[in-house]
């Protein structure tokens, strides 16, 4: 009866939490931001006008989701519908990758991922990579055997048209993210059916708008990529060790090109090892493939900070989780050493969240804690106060946490699936 008290007052507390963080990311939002370009080349589309001009890089399908879902928002709501979508996508990927525990964990370490450096990225330009994750664990749910949907229990067609159409969005929107999700699921369900549905739903979702506005489409967007291919604001935009790399190294050697032969590598390799493979765990590393492309932004890795609270949770004493945390949660740029201190409190907060449900931590461990999140901050002072440009900075930042990142997994391959958290 006492435990049972405990577990919802603990559900209860975590709600609020999340609650609280929505609401003051939504206050801190205004403008649709980066969602507004997918909106306005909707409303071309929709008054016949060519959603390319003036430059930008949206013009298909999902042009005309954004587009209605801003017009039945209500009292110009469409930003915080917006944010509400990407963060509901986010817990989608959550659940999924973490199906194995229970609803206060998975609670807990929502509340932890909501205030990591990605999503803060996403949240403040109303990006849309929570969107397009939650239409990839969508198109799964609906292919699942396992799901009842109680209207289209016996409509398998149904099911797998709605599914490519969520795929066939995802794709459109950013297809890195999602073609190694689609790839791998296709084939280890041996569904052929929806590599034939998801060209398909592409194809007939373009053609159609093509002659809605009487104009090849595909035309004017090859030239949009040409052109933002050597775009300085673009190029500014993306974050990766890559980009580190081309910055040490020799600039002869295109280093975004040598990223998608490494991208393309890790997806026929992932298919190879299949057989040997649980679904579910390859679906995961589908979803982490995409972190080894150039072509990333910050808010494009929120795969990572899911990984990496539920590791601290599963061995918060253990410096490398701790560390990689503490590397997605803190500040990208820490310029006075007073900062340090303000970190060191605020990532303590974060580990109360951790442990208010769990065990308590002997004095001498949260010292530890202490010290490893101070080492932490530090690393991220001095790489601020290295002489480099902003994005530079972050891709060196993000090159430490992807070695630490790959090795603890290649320690503890079992994190992504076996290693559970019982029920309470």
């Amino acid at each position: 009866m006492v435990k049972h008290f405990r577990l919802n007052q603990s559900k209860f507390l975590l709600i609020l939490l999340i609650s609280c963080e929505i609401i003051a990311y939504v206050i801190q939002t205004t403008g649709l931001h980066n969602s507004e370009l997918l909106v306005n080349a909707g409303e071309k589309i929709i008054n016949k006008q060519n959603p390319y001009v003036p430059m930008q890089p949206y013009g298909t399908s999902p042009a005309l989701l954004y587009w209605l879902i801003n017009k039945l928002s209500p009292f110009s709501l469409g930003p915080t519908v917006f944010i509400i979508l990407n963060l509901a996508g986010i817990f989608g990927l959550l659940s999924f990758i973490l199906s194995n525990i229970n609803w206060i964990t998975k609670l807990q370490i929502f509340s932890i991922v909501l205030l990591t450096s990605p999503i803060r990225a996403m949240v403040a330009s109303v990006q849309h990579t929570g969107i397009i994750f939650g239409l990839l664990i969508l198109g799964n749910y609906l292919l699942s055997k396992q799901t009842r949907i109680y209207f289209l229990n016996n409509s398998r067609l149904v099911r797998t048209i709605l599914a490519s159409l969520c795929f066939a969005f995802s794709l459109e929107i950013k297809w890195q993210l999602a073609l190694p999700f689609i790839l791998v699921f296709s084939y280890a369900t041996k569904n052929r059916k929806l590599l034939m549905y998801v060209p398909l739903s592409i194809i007939i979702l373009r053609l159609g708008i093509d002659i809605w506005v009487g104009r090849v489409l595909e035309i004017d967007q090859l030239n949009v990529w040409k052109t933002q291919k050597l775009d300085s604001l673009a190029i500014a935009e993306q974050v990766s060790p890559w980009k580190f790399l081309g910055h040490i190294t020799s600039n002869n050697l295109d280093w975004f090109t040598v990223s998608f032969i490494v991208y393309l590598i890790l997806i026929c390799l992932l298919i190879f090892r299949m057989p040997k493979m649980e679904l579910q765990t390859a679906l995961i590393f589908s979803l982490i493939v995409p972190i080894s492309t150039a072509y990333i932004h910050l808010y494009d890795i929120v795969i990572l900070p899911i990984l990496l609270t539920h590791w601290a949770m599963i061995k918060l004493k253990s410096f490398p989780n701790i560390f990689n945390l503490g590397l997605i949660l803190l500040p990208t740029k820490i310029d006075l050493s007073s900062e340090i201190i303000k970190s060191v409190v605020f990532f303590l907060a974060i580990v109360a969240i951790i442990v208010f449900v769990g065990e308590t931590l002997r004095f001498f461990d949260l010292m530890k804690i202490c010290g490893q999140i101070a080492f932490c901050s530090l690393l991220v002072y001095v790489t601020t106060r290295i002489n480099l440009i902003l994005e530079v900075r972050i891709s060196l930042q993000l090159a430490i946490l992807f070695v630490s990142f790959f090795y603890v997994l290649s320690k503890n391959h079992n994190f992504l699936i076996k290693c559970k958290i019982s029920e309470n």
